[in-house]
């Protein structure tokens, strides 16, 4: 799901957008512990008496690209989307008055793409030192309403990578221990494979050695 047509079918088939409808885009910067910014995006619906806001989330991403009306495409910085319309053809009203269509973000990966098995190490990682309510994105209040977002899990989904750095985390020997006994399948996991991992995300590598607990 890249582009905001993605988004808006995606409420359509939740009941949430029809005939007329508008929804409105909101993005949240994310600094990174590299110091490079990164935006969340979301498309979120009109809310509704009595029922909870429904937002669809688009990739991390720094850049989006679209077409001015009967013109040609663009990039555009990601900040300008925010708080931008979409009306039921799809089109975006930016709050500048430019109207765009076939509006896409360009994902930018917010960490080094991680393999299935570096994203259960993160995961079981951040679950041992107990940091799950830190580290993933619980809900957001966007103009008083809130939006709930999926429970942690191994694939990373909700998970906020600038607030992995600075976490303190235990020796690799007492995660490897840790992992193991979660998952088994992982149970031989090196110390370089987990420290690898963790450093992929921008975590403080753990202690290794004789000196480890």
């Amino acid at each position: 799901m890249r582009s905001v047509a993605d988004a808006v079918a995606a409420l359509r088939a939740a009941g949430r957008f029809g005939p007329f409808s508008l929804a409105q885009i909101r993005t949240f910067p994310l600094r990174l512990p590299s110091g490079v910014v990164r935006s969340l995006v979301l498309v979120v619906a009109e809310p509704r008496d009595g029922e909870r806001g429904c937002a669809v989330a688009l990739p991390s991403s720094a850049s989006f690209t679209g077409r001015r009306i009967g013109g040609g495409l663009e990039e555009f910085e990601v900040s300008h989307l925010d708080r931008a319309w979409v009306d039921d053809n799809i089109i975006v009203e930016l709050t500048d008055g430019t109207r765009l269509q076939a509006v896409n973000v360009v994902p930018t990966p917010i960490c080094r793409k991680l393999t299935e098995i570096q994203k259960r190490i993160v995961y079981w990682t951040i679950k041992l030192i107990g940091a799950e309510d830190h580290c993933y994105r619980q809900r957001d209040i966007i103009d008083g309403f809130e939006f709930c977002y999926e429970p942690p899990s191994p694939d990373l989904r909700t998970l906020d990578y600038a607030k992995l750095y600075g976490l303190n985390l235990p020796s690799l020997k007492k995660i490897a221990w840790y992992i193991a006994k979660q998952d088994p399948t992982l149970k031989n996991l090196s110390h370089k494979t987990i420290a690898t991992a963790l450093s992929n995300c921008g975590m403080r590598r753990p202690r290794s050695g004789r000196l480890a607990r």
